[in-house]
């Protein structure tokens, strides 16, 4: 299976992470195999510029979620792209670490609320900074909010998929790093797969553990 060209194009910076956390848990080989050859040439060639334009965007990653899906089944093909946004995190800490402001003393000292709070919303700002997809991050008493958009240029999400397992990995990370090691309640409220006009993210404030 081979992706289609992108329309909106992550930067080089990004493109990288994702599919170092793609690779990271299921292989350069299943990666090769989804994404075009010479796409993916493009990535590994030496001394690559970081601010290079790379044909890579999350455009392509619903299409990846159905090939895990059909691959895989339903619930494994989400666990894996899950577990990719976990590992993904991890490359996008080191990458993008000190321009979101989470190396900084000054977040070190901030009480846990207020680490949940920044972090959160460094994340939603890089997410909207580096890729085509747009999300929006909210938070009332009791929970913070993630709204993943549809496709702001046409309000339509391509083939109807949604990236929504990658992007729950990524906060399942990000909240894990935040805290220590904390667990939190996540659950998906809304989803473009299920007619919604956009996906919904809801996270308890208050760890399990």
């Amino acid at each position: 299976m081979t992706l289609s060209a992108p329309t909106f194009t992550c930067t080089d910076r990004m493109g990288r992470i994702i599919l170092l956390g793609m690779e990271e848990i299921f292989g350069c080989n299943e990666i090769s195999s989804v994404f075009d050859q010479a796409a993916l040439a493009k990535f590994d060639e030496p001394g690559l510029p970081r601010n290079r334009e790379l044909d890579f965007s999350f455009e392509m990653l619903p299409q990846l979620q159905t090939f895990l899906e059909q691959t895989y089944g339903m619930s494994a093909g989400r666990g894996l792209a899950i577990r990719s946004g976990r590992a993904s995190f991890r490359h996008l800490l080191r990458e993008f670490g000190d321009e979101m402001g989470l190396t900084d003393q000054e977040y070190r000292f901030l009480s846990l609320p207020a680490r949940l709070k920044f972090s959160n919303q460094a994340l939603a700002a890089l997410i909207n900074q580096q890729t085509g997809q747009h999300v929006e991050f909210g938070m009332d008493d009791l929970y913070l909010h993630w709204t993943i958009m549809c496709d702001p240029a046409n309000g339509e999400m391509h083939n109807q998929r949604s990236t929504c397992h990658l992007t729950f990995g990524l906060l399942q990370e990000m909240l894990s790093w935040t805290s220590g090691g904390k667990i939190y309640q996540m659950e998906e409220t809304h989803c473009i797969e299920c007619g919604d006009p956009c996906c919904k993210i809801r996270i308890r404030k208050n760890p399990i553990n």
